[in-house]
């Protein structure tokens, strides 16, 4: 069955809030992911876990989906788990009514004098994934936040979750354009368009199901 496009929610990150020592829960083998949902899009750099009050060391880190404040050790803590760091709150993005999510891996081909000989076919396999994004939203002659973000090459947590239900999509992103449109018959729009962002620490674009 399909589901109803005005059930989408189109999020955006603020400012950095400051937490500590929120419980985290076992979710798999050494992974952990924090308990309060509301603080699960993790400021990137600025976490740090503890197992039973113990401070547990960087190098005992495996990796860190930043996106939904989820941990991943290279053990298995004895004591309860706790994260301190520093959440992005989310909320939704004014006067935004469609979306483009573009997922694309690129495609390289691998076939070799072996390959093509034995099978007649080309061989292919997936390189580097992107995921860019765009926006179409009324515009507000007062609001500048893309144009802000764009001028000062900001980096932004925007969050889609198609039908408001389900696989929820995060990522950071740079803005790169914002497309102003406009008749003597229509509303003022602004389309804003995306890429992903660089960043050192830990993925930029996550997907999840809560």
């Amino acid at each position: 069955m399909a589901t109803p496009g005005y059930l989408t929610s189109v999020k955006i990150g603020g400012s950095p809030v400051s937490f500590n020592d929120e419980p985290m829960s076992s979710i798999g083998v050494d992974t952990f992911e924090i308990d309060d949902s509301s603080k699960s899009a993790w400021e990137i750099g600025f976490q740090s876990f503890e197992d039973g009050g113990s401070p547990i060391p960087d190098a005992n880190v495996v990796s860190i989906d930043h996106m939904f404040g989820i941990v991943v050790f290279n053990f298995t803590p004895g004591g309860a788990v706790t994260v301190s760091g520093a959440s992005v709150p989310l909320t939704t993005i004014a006067g935004a009514f469609g979306y483009t999510l573009d997922m694309q891996g690129v495609v390289h081909d691998n076939t070799t004098y072996a390959s093509g000989q034995s099978t007649e076919f080309r061989s292919k396999q997936i390189g580097l994934l992107t995921v860019d994004l765009s926006l179409q939203r009324f515009h507000d002659v007062s609001d500048t936040l893309f144009f802000d973000a764009i001028n000062d090459r900001e980096l932004l947590m925007i969050e889609i979750q198609p039908g408001g239900s389900g696989n929820v999509f995060r990522g950071w992103y740079f803005a790169v354009t914002e497309e102003h449109v406009g008749d003597v018959d229509s509303l003022e729009m602004a389309n804003p368009s995306f890429v992903p962002g660089n960043i050192a620490g830990g993925p930029n674009f996550s997907i999840r199901n809560p």
